[in-house]
């Protein structure tokens, strides 16, 4: 299933239990959402394209005492509205949870405007403010599940595609990586769709005889104890996401904190030339940007020599 349809369905079980949920869209329109809009309607209003009014009545909304949800296009309910999420939802640390969708280059056809390549960047400076990156629609259900029922201004990832499944019914989510294969020198960090991406990288080294542990980083901040379990001594960074402020960053900032003697290569979207600019679908800006499996893996290879 789609992860933002297996989130939706989700939380509508929730919904229809809890009349102190309401969601807020922002001219946007799923199978889900039909549903929720029909059978919940007072609990449900669509605020046309109007990001920054939809944070500010989710605002309102959650200062009443209910929980709230806000679902738009991620480019726009992070850029546009980032002033009233940072003054409200985030400020006043309110139970208000962002729900963006088309993550990273995943709305390609739309071209440069439309990719969301920032978002962690803006939305990790402030306060209170968890970001929660799905990678399959197990995730995604029990993201629904604990966006209820956890505190506290969210910002929750969605992309476009189907994303195969890489987890079960079992897993345990509270808990903020995850990691895939025995522990390594060499540690590939990732989230969201990426996670994908980095799976491919671990099998292609396998092959070549390289062992390599792959972590998704599915909530954000990480911990210093997060990251010295990981038992690498190399890590990579891999996202969908713009080099300055990203996961990458965050990993930094945390080894150099608490000086872990931890090395770190950044793999993302590289702008020290300027901004991607050209049109294309994904593989094609993986491939341009050397962010696709086989371009990461060579790069591995190369720089652990």
């Amino acid at each position: 299933m789609n992860t933002r349809e297996a989130f939706l369905s989700e939380l509508y079980s929730i919904a229809h239990r809890d009349n102190d949920i309401f969601f807020i869209a922002t001219d946007l329109g799923s199978p889900s959402l039909d549903v929720f809009r029909k059978n919940l309607s007072g609990q449900f209003l669509n605020v046309g394209i109007a990001e920054q009014n939809a944070v500010l009545v989710a605002s309102g909304i959650a200062l009443s005492g209910k929980r709230s949800y806000v679902y738009g296009l991620a480019q726009f309910l992070v850029l546009r509205a980032f002033e009233q999420v940072r003054i409200y939802p985030a400020g006043m640390n309110l139970d208000v949870t962002l729900l963006g969708t088309s993550v990273g280059v995943a709305n390609d056809v739309a071209g440069p405007t439309h990719h969301t390549i920032e978002d962690i960047a803006l939305m990790r400076i402030l306060p209170n403010m968890q970001i929660w990156s799905i990678s399959d629609e197990y995730m995604a259900k029990a993201f629904a599940r604990m966006s209820y029922e956890v505190k506290g201004p969210k910002y929750i990832r969605f992309d476009n595609e189907m994303l195969p499944a890489v987890y079960n019914e079992s897993a345990d989510f509270t808990q903020r990586i995850h990691t895939f294969g025995e522990k390594s020198d060499i540690c590939i960090l990732s989230c969201g769709n990426m996670l994908h991406v980095a799976l491919a990288v671990k099998d292609v080294l396998n092959k070549k005889g390289v062992q390599v542990c792959v972590a998704d980083t599915a909530i954000l901040p990480l911990s210093s104890n997060e990251i010295e379990e990981l038992s690498a001594k190399v890590i990579f960074t891999l996202e969908e996401h713009t080099l300055p402020g990203g996961l990458g960053t965050h990993v930094l900032e945390i080894i150099s904190d608490n000086n872990l003697q931890i090395q770190v290569r950044r793999v993302g979207f590289d702008f020290s030339k300027g901004y991607y600019r050209k049109n294309g679908n994904r593989s094609q800006i993986y491939r341009d940007c050397k962010m696709d499996a086989m371009a990461v893996a060579d790069r591995i290879l190369r720089e652990m020599q």
